[in-house]
């Protein structure tokens, strides 16, 4: 079935003079993650790339198709050479939180991210993702967007399974001014417990990934957590 639906949404594409009706086929195919077909992959990134520099492609026909393709690109991703190519298109955007979602999946989801994060300027995309934080808790924003910032700064840390120490407050600045916002986050999610949609539970998140960067002793399946926040 995955491969029918796979081959139909690729065929409507190559017809130029069919053009894309709706975005169905594109939810499904991006909602099954890994087990989406490499070739609809691979056209999702060139409708990414098409949407970073304003120009049209077919699957980006369809209302909403916008949406669809930049938070998909996230969970379907999974080969070594996309992901290190994309991450830098997602991270260098920040403080813009357009394409917040689909770097918190990447981070967060691919076995591979750990070794592509090895590579990468973690400190920097820290750095970036501090005044992600400082505007939310500023603004009291902590909806959907302040998931995918926790989310973000876990899948930071997996570059720990390539560096232990990476991102420790007491050797690295970035990891010390991202504490700082956690904290500002905290004092505002305390204050605002009862107007706040999960305040209780973002509280303990927020204080656990503290605990990471601090002690390194933050509970081992924080990911999982995140992910379950509804908004």
């Amino acid at each position: 079935m995955i491969g029918e639906i796979g081959h139909g949404l690729l065929d409507t594409l190559e017809r130029r003079s069919t053009k894309l009706a709706n975005n169905d086929a594109l939810r499904c195919l991006t909602w099954i993650f890994a087990a989406c077909p490499l070739a609809v992959q691979h056209m999702v990134v060139k409708a990414f790339t098409a949407i970073l520099a304003g120009e049209t492609h077919p699957l980006l026909a369809p209302v909403g198709a916008k949406t669809v393709v930049i938070h998909g690109l996230g969970r379907i991703v999974t080969d070594r050479a996309l992901i290190s190519s994309l991450l830098p298109l997602l991270w260098t955007r920040l403080p813009d939180t357009t394409f917040l979602a689909p770097l918190a999946s990447m981070l967060s989801r691919p076995r591979v991210t750990p070794d592509v994060l090895a590579g990468m300027e973690v400190e920097a995309i820290t750095d970036r993702l501090r005044w992600v934080l400082r505007a939310q808790h500023e603004d009291g924003e902590f909806a959907i967007d302040y998931k995918y910032a926790l989310m973000v700064l876990a899948g930071l840390l997996r570059v720990r399974e390539h560096d232990p120490w990476a991102l420790m407050t007491e050797r690295s600045v970035a990891a010390r001014r991202v504490t700082e916002e956690l904290k500002e986050a905290a004092a505002r999610l305390r204050f605002g417990a009862t107007r706040i949609r999960g305040a209780t539970q973002k509280l303990a998140i927020t204080l656990s990934l503290v605990d990471f960067l601090e002690t390194n002793e933050g509970r081992p399946d924080i990911l999982t957590v995140i992910d379950q926040i509804e908004g």
